[in-house]
């Protein structure tokens, strides 16, 4: 039996974005592993002050004004395209985070 090693640094996430005080980067692989969903997914690492205690560490974005969130890059990119004011996080993450648990749940 072969077994390929990898390198686990590789895994890493080694970009961040950060608004507001927020702090958004790809999910780390324990994380990814844990929910069952891709590394590239963006995580809130640390709500800032745009969050305002609302949204909890390691919250993963799902969607932001409807468009769908499937990395960091489209986090910055869809935040690159708003007018100052645009964006609207929501005030209450509980549909947030109850689409976090029906994906955590498999359902």
């Amino acid at each position: 039996m072969t077994l390929r090693v990898d390198d686990l640094h590789a895994l890493a996430p080694k970009r961040c974005l950060s608004v507001g005080g927020a702090v958004i980067q790809p999910l780390s692989l324990q994380l990814a592993n844990s929910y069952s969903i891709p590394t590239s997914s963006p995580c809130i690492v640390d709500p800032g002050y745009v969050f305002d205690g609302t949204i909890r560490r390691n919250a993963v974005i799902l969607e932001l004004d409807g468009r769908e969130m499937a990395s960091l890059e489209d986090v910055e990119s869809h935040l690159a395209d708003c007018r100052d004011g645009q964006v609207h996080f929501p005030p209450k993450p509980s549909h947030m985070l109850s689409a976090l648990a029906r994906l955590m749940a498999g359902v």
